[in-house]
């Protein structure tokens, strides 16, 4: 990814001028919730994978500028303030992206599997928390592309109703192979007596098995409803995206189209367009972005006028 020399860059006045950048509380949230929202436009982006890679990366670029003046000189100064911080606060994830950039004045930096594709120019709203001085995004919404970045796709609700959907299908799956395995029974056993003793112990698992999962995951569900809240989802606890990663929507989308031309396409009266270059990246390298305005037009989401 490209990013723009600190001497003419496209963004001076958005860097000079703080207001593009505000800081809003969140009166909804409880104050051990340690977010807030962050708006304005990324500018000095740099994505690199590995904290210490972008860290170089960074040092490198304005090292490459012969002369740091004005906005430039700000700049350099507010990323080598940050960088200690910024080690601080990201780690090195699998097949995840790190990145650091400006908003308004303020140093952002954050991890996130498909963070290459912010734009620098565009507004974004974050979720964000600090760490020293740095600002540490923990969720992003980019209104331009329709996209939104977050580590865990559930909100609170959400990750429950998930649960319990899962402990209902697999308490139905171990039933129907208990029912299967009374005809390879050689000691006689009524049916009912032997298909209710499975039930109940497919019931207790499963549903231990959904309680447990409730509990462990909403250390994960429960920053996430409030990252949805601050970006501007109604009803944040029952947001899931997890069907809406950018892979699954562009891949649905080109099976669509497929399907809905294989007339043309035998006849050959139809060309298909070149498949998206998004299609050639693994799916876990973009987990974490999702289309969340594909969400809103099939009625799965809607967000706050």
């Amino acid at each position: 990814m490209k990013s723009s020399q600190v001497g003419d860059s496209p963004h001076r006045d958005e860097l000079s001028d703080l207001k593009t950048c505000s800081v809003l509380p969140e009166p909804n949230f409880g104050p051990d919730s340690g977010m807030f929202l962050l708006e304005g436009v990324v500018a000095e982006l740099h994505v690199s994978e590995g904290r210490e890679n972008l860290l170089r990366k960074i040092d490198k670029h304005y090292k490459q500028t012969s002369v740091l003046a004005g906005v430039g000189a700000a700049v350099g100064d507010l990323f080598g303030q940050a960088a200690n911080a910024a080690m601080l606060a990201m780690y090195d994830g699998e097949d995840m992206q790190n990145f650091a950039c400006l908003i308004g004045d303020q140093v952002v930096c954050g991890q996130f599997a498909g963070a290459q594709l912010l734009k620098e120019g565009n507004r974004v709203r974050l979720a964000a928390s600090r760490s020293g001085d740095v600002v540490v995004a923990r969720g992003i919404l980019d209104e331009q592309q329709g996209l939104v970045w977050v580590g865990h796709a559930w909100g609170g609700g959400a990750e429950i109703s998930a649960n319990w959907k899962l402990a209902f299908w697999g308490f139905a799956f171990a039933s129907i192979c208990w029912a299967l395995s009374y005809f390879f029974v050689k000691e006689h056993v009524g049916f009912v007596k032997y298909q209710a003793l499975g039930m109940t112990g497919a019931a207790v698992l499963t549903a231990g098995l959904a309680l447990w999962a409730n509990k462990d995951m909403q250390t994960l569900a429960k920053p996430s409803t409030e990252v949805f809240r601050l970006l501007g989802f109604a009803e944040p606890e029952k947001v899931n995206l997890n069907n809406y990663q950018l892979s699954l929507v562009e891949s649905r989308k080109r099976s669509k189209l497929v399907a809905s031309k294989v007339r043309e396409l035998r006849e050959g009266t139809f060309t298909l367009p070149p498949r998206p270059a998004i299609l050639d990246v693994s799916s876990e390298r973009i987990r974490n972005t999702h289309d969340y305005k594909q969400a809103i037009e099939d009625g799965k989401l809607s967000m706050i006028s």
